[in-house]
Parts: C-alpha cells; structure tokens; sequence
C-alpha cells in the first residue's frame, strides 16, 4: 500500500463516527479502520508542517487577490 518507512502521510478525514480514517499516501487514498491504523508507527514532522501552512496562506492569498482582479474587471 506504499506504506513503508520515510512515507509522507497526511490524514485526510475521519468519519462522522470516527471510524473509518482516510489518509493522502503519496497521492493515493487509503481508508483504513482506527485499529489497523493505530498498528502504522508515525512521526511528526514539523517541519514539514509549518512550511504546509505557509504556502496554504500564501494559496489563500493568491486565490484572494485573483478573485479581486476578476472581481475589478467584470465590474
């Protein structure tokens, strides 16, 4: 399932009753129950995280400031 050692996973959602849980593995989405899912050791990495949360901003931003530009031509 590509789930090996140095794999990047990023937890998707989790159901509305907390079981199953889906997970982004190298572009694909595994769906897993809680229980087989708690048998995968991770490791967070900050990373990693706080540059995630820097270009979503900076995606925000963008998306903000195209939507205006339309906005203004249209307009």
């Amino acid at each position: 399932m590509g789930v090996i050692p140095g794999t990047l996973i990023t937890k998707i959602k989790l159901a509305p009753m907390g079981d199953p849980i889906e997970f982004d593995v190298n572009g694909y989405e595994l769906t897993m129950r809680l229980d087989d899912a708690g048998k995968i050791e991770v490791e967070k990495d900050e990373k990693w995280a706080i540059g995630l949360a820097l270009w979503q901003c900076l995606i925000a931003w963008l998306c903000a400031w195209v939507t205006f530009l339309i906005a203004s031509l249209v307009l």
